[in-house]
């Protein structure tokens, strides 16, 4: 497997990659192509009905089939499963590419000795129509995705924008992860529909449970603690949230310098959050209605842990 996903002759640096995927058989082959200077690639796939996994098996990487359990709980599994034969690990989306150079910079600092990171933030540059959004974005959108496994780190029990929560001190890299996703804008605006599903529930969560993820809510902690705390009591509580973040994104960001695809990525995203108020009142409204929610965890792979989390709090 690593002869074919390694460059021959060089080599390969001491990093198991590893992508979870459903139905990407678009995007599989590229990101697979992307990781030649990497010593082994796993792709655990979720029950895709598509080509993803003969098109990942012919690109060498191993596959591994498991039931989708959600974004953070599927990459969970994984790092608590695999065979994996490094202690640095790289997970990826299969609509992300590493560059050379963001694979040489990765390189360089797992085979750094004496590195005192357990983690690594990585930039993601968001490609969207073909055009980068430098502005309407929310770039550099630092993400931990390099994590040194030995460590003991996982990713939060949270069911949507999961992030890695470290025992030890994470580091930044400098050269960007490229995040394209090439599906037309329709399975774009599903997921979009899916994502504002998983957060109205979270911010149910937080508001009965006073849970939502494993990161501490503090605007005196560190970066992601600080972003969740401004997400959960500040955000989610304003007001005409939609026209806000219009503002935010087309103003403050200088989102209108991205022309026409930003202003297209601009309006879709503020559906995003209108949807998700509109279904923060549907589940309210719904409280105590388990055979509603049961029905959310049934047809939406990966919030069955979250409406099962609900329906205990509703119990008390």
């Amino acid at each position: 497997m690593t002869e074919s996903v390694g460059a021959r002759g060089s080599p390969r640096a001491p990093v198991s990659v590893i992508i979870t995927v459903l139905n990407e058989a678009l995007h599989i082959e590229r990101c697979i192509e992307s990781l030649r200077w990497a010593d082994e690639v796993f792709v655990v796939d979720g029950g895709s009905t598509d080509d993803t996994v003969g098109l990942a098996q012919s690109k060498g990487a191993a596959v591994v089939s498991h039931p989708w359990l959600g974004y953070g709980a599927q990459k969970n599994w994984a790092l608590r499963n695999l065979p994996l034969a490094n202690d640095w690990v790289l997970f990826l989306d299969a609509d992300e590419v590493v560059t050379p150079d963001l694979g040489r910079e990765i390189a360089h600092v797992v085979e750094r000795s004496g590195n005192a990171h357990d983690a690594y933030f990585l930039n993601r540059r968001m490609i969207f129509l073909g055009k980068w959004l430098r502005h309407v974005w929310w770039y550099p959108d630092r993400t931990v995705r390099l994590v040194r496994r030995s460590a003991g780190g996982a990713f939060e029990d949270r069911s949507v924008h999961e992030r890695w929560v470290s025992p030890g001190p994470v580091g930044g890299l400098g050269v960007d992860l490229i995040h394209e996703n090439l599906k037309p804008l329709h399975e774009y605006a599903e997921r979009l529909n899916r994502y504002s599903t998983l957060e109205a529930l979270e911010i149910l969560r937080w508001h009965w449970a006073s849970k939502s993820g494993d990161i501490r809510p503090s605007f005196s902690g560190n970066w992601a603690e600080r972003r969740r705390a401004l997400k959960l009591r500040v955000w989610y509580r304003l007001p005409f949230r939609p026209f806000l973040r219009f503002l935010w994104m087309w103003f403050f960001r200088l989102g209108f310098l991205d022309g026409s695809e930003g202003w297209i990525f601009t309006k879709l995203h503020l559906c995003y959050e209108l949807l998700i108020d509109i279904k923060v009142r549907e589940f309210r409204r719904r409280r105590g209605d388990a055979t509603y929610f049961q029905y959310i965890g049934t047809c939406l792979p990966g919030t069955r842990e979250i409406v099962a989390s609900l329906a205990e709090c509703w119990k008390t």
